[in-house]
C-alpha cells in the first residue's frame, strides 16, 4: 500500500498522479497524506539507502476500492479533494463476456490517450466538473464516516426555516 511505505514518497517526484487500489474493508485513510501530495508544496521524501531531501508535489490522488474507506477527517479541506464514483452495477455470469478483458487490452492506447487528454484539461481547471450523482456519492461517503451526521439524519428533520425553534424527532 502506497500510503504506508515510507519510501513510496520517493516516487512522487514528476508525477501528478497517484493511484492506490490495495485498501482492505474497513481502512481509515489516512488524510493527512492526501492532503500532503495535492498542496502544492514541499514535502521531504526519503529514498531507500539515500539521505532525504524537498521536492514540491502537486499530485492527485486516485483510490480504488471494493469497500467504502473510512475518514478520520471529514473538513472541508478534505471534502473537496474526494471524488467518489460507485459501480452498481453487478454482470451476472452468464452475461460475462469472456474475451472482453482481450478486446479492452487490444483499445488500451485508446483508453490511455483518452486519460490523458482528460487529465492535460484536469490539471488546466485543477477542478472536476462534478455531477450531482457524484455529490451524492461524496455525502453518503462522508456520512459513513461521520457517526454524528448518521445520528442526525437518523433520528431528525433538520429544517431550513428560520422559524423553527426545534429539531423534529422522526
Amino acid at each position: 500500500n502506497f500510503f504506508n511505505n515510507t519510501h513510496a514518497t520517493a516516487e512522487l517526484i514528476g508525477k501528478y498522479l497517484v493511484i492506490d487500489d490495495d485498501f482492505k474493508k474497513g481502512t481509515v485513510l489516512n488524510d493527512s497524506i492526501i492532503k500532503k501530495f495535492s498542496e502544492n508544496k514541499d514535502i521531504t521524501v526519503n529514498k531507500k539507502y539515500h539521505n532525504g531531501f524537498n521536492i514540491t508535489t502537486q499530485s492527485m490522488t486516485i483510490i480504488n476500492a471494493n469497500n467504502p474507506i473510512k475518514l478520520s477527517d471529514t473538513s472541508r479541506g478534505l471534502v473537496r479533494r474526494g471524488h467518489v464514483f460507485w459501480f452498481y452495477t453487478l454482470i451476472e455470469d452468464s452475461l460475462k463476456n469472456p474475451l472482453l478483458a482481450k478486446k479492452l487490452r487490444a483499445e488500451f492506447s485508446g483508453f490511455f490517450n483518452l486519460l490523458l487528454e482528460s487529465f492535460v484539461n484536469l490539471r488546466k481547471r485543477y477542478r472536476f466538473d462534478v455531477p450531482q450523482s457524484m455529490q451524492n456519492n461524496l455525502t453518503e461517503w462522508l456520512e459513513g464516516s461521520n457517526p454524528l451526521i448518521t445520528f442526525l439524519n437518523e433520528k431528525y428533520i433538520i429544517t431550513k426555516s428560520s422559524t423553527d425553534k426545534s429539531v423534529t424527532l422522526q
